[in-house]
């Protein structure tokens, strides 16, 4: 099996962040709205450029951390997949106007 450098795997894992974020729908979901109820008062600018940084970060971070990397299209798929998936659970709401990870009920991170 091929091995891959650990530094490698985390820039192409973070390129893969940044594609699924710039080449992302911009119908799907950001956390913006949350963002402005938690620091109220900041310019829309402020809050786009945390919500990039939350979902490529993040999303970097949680496929550097959760998957084995064998191949680099495999580091690349991580950072797509997972910051693609971040996007999603920050910013979705079901058709209730509910948040997801509220949804499931008040004890579920307990």
């Amino acid at each position: 099996m091929p091995t891959v450098n650990h530094s490698a795997s985390i820039a192409v894992t973070l390129l893969g962040a940044i594609t699924a974020f710039l080449f992302a729908n911009r119908k799907l979901p950001s956390c913006i709205k949350r963002l402005a109820e938690l620091f109220p008062g900041c310019s829309e600018r402020t809050y786009q450029r945390l919500d990039a940084f939350i979902v490529i970060v993040v999303g970097c971070t949680v496929g550097c951390l959760f998957c084995t990397h064998t191949t680099y299209a495999a580091c690349l798929m991580s950072g797509l997949t997972w910051a693609t998936s971040i996007r999603m659970l920050l910013g979705s709401e079901d058709r209730g106007g509910r948040h997801p990870l509220k949804a499931a009920g008040p004890g579920f991170f307990r």
